[in-house]
């Protein structure tokens, strides 16, 4: 990942999916909401893995389902070193903020999160937004993990 794509697209395109792969399998991409929605259907799990810049490694994983179209995010079951972002949300900056489950995705043109103003909106990209918090603020620093 190189930061090169800009995810600050609309809510159509991201159900479609966007970005390229090359011959060896990297690039940056979305794989599109209706594959994730067909995908996610049955015992799936998602592993978060990340090496912070002092070489600190972490992981999370989450028995994980997305809802089709309009339907919510479901998330459930954290196991992990990394903490939980997706089910309880950071308790520093407020739980209320953080927390992604039961969310519905939004993108610019598509805002379904709980703020006055729209999280993709202001923050870019699409997402299962609640709240925003100040973790938004590194919305256009690349997330270096596996998945």
């Amino acid at each position: 990942m190189d930061g090169s794509l800009n995810f600050n697209w609309t809510g159509q395109d991201y159900k479609r999916g966007f970005g390229i792969l090359n011959d060896k399998g990297e690039g940056e991409f979305w794989l599109g909401n209706d594959c994730l929605h067909l995908l996610t259907q049955s015992g799936s799990v998602l592993r978060v893995e990340s090496e912070d810049w002092a070489g600190k490694e972490a992981y999370a994983e989450y028995h994980f389902r997305v809802g089709y179209e309009a339907k919510a995010l479901q998330v459930s079951f954290y196991e992990g070193t990394a903490g939980d972002a997706l089910i309880e949300g950071s308790v520093e900056e407020g739980t209320e903020y953080t927390s992604h489950n039961n969310m519905q995705f939004s993108t610019f043109d598509r805002d379904a999160d709980q703020w006055e103003e729209s999280c993709a909106e202001v923050y870019g990209g699409g997402w299962w937004y609640q709240l925003p918090s100040s973790q938004s603020q590194w919305r256009l620093l690349p997330l270096w993990g596996l998945l």
